[in-house]
């Protein structure tokens, strides 16, 4: 009787015992994180193909994951010499004074209409933190998982624009940010 009692105990604690969430190891050759925009009424479209990413995640206990990308600024690719050589200055990006901007969950839940997961947490861009519901979704074949999402954001919220780029006039405010990552867990 007192192996049985030692034994339902044993298993009660396993089982109340927290899920560990996999650690993710993203593929950064196959991997993206691109933007939108519109300039003058016309779109533009740039990435940041550099970036790195701490991720932990499990579709069972969303609850217990956590993310973390760093992107780094200076790898930035846009449409357009024009572009290309104003958005890394002070009026921008600043990458000098800025080199990174990083996504830091707080909180995963799955989302409770559409089905897939919104990510609670800081983005940081410009040395401005601003909280930030990163929606996303999976599609996972065995080992391996594509985590794709976009998110619109403001990007006066982040002092991109400075002077006369902080109006409208020439460039919109909303920015289309779009992510596909692909992973294997561990």
């Amino acid at each position: 009787m007192r192996r049985t009692l030692a034994g339902a105990a044993a298993a009660l604690l396993l089982l109340a015992s927290p899920a560990f969430a996999a650690r993710w190891d993203v593929d950064p050759l196959t991997s993206r994180l691109m933007f939108t925009g519109t300039q003058a009424g016309e779109a533009f479209a740039g990435s940041f193909p550099k970036f790195t990413s701490a991720i932990e995640f499990d579709e069972a206990a969303p609850e217990k994951g956590s993310i973390r990308i760093t992107i780094d600024m200076r790898q930035l690719q846009i449409d357009g010499k024009d572009r290309m050589d104003a958005l890394p200055t002070a009026d921008w990006f600043a990458v000098a004074q800025f080199p990174t901007a990083e996504f830091t969950s707080t909180h995963i839940r799955r989302a409770a209409v559409g089905g897939g997961y919104l990510a609670q947490g800081t983005l940081t861009l410009r040395g401005i933190r601003r909280p930030l519901t990163l929606p996303f979704r999976l599609t996972t074949t065995g080992n391996s998982t594509v985590a794709r999402g976009e998110v619109a954001l403001n990007r006066q919220d982040f002092g991109v624009g400075q002077g006369r780029w902080a109006s409208e006039e020439w460039v919109a405010n909303p920015v289309e940010v779009r992510f596909e990552l692909h992973a294997t867990a561990r």
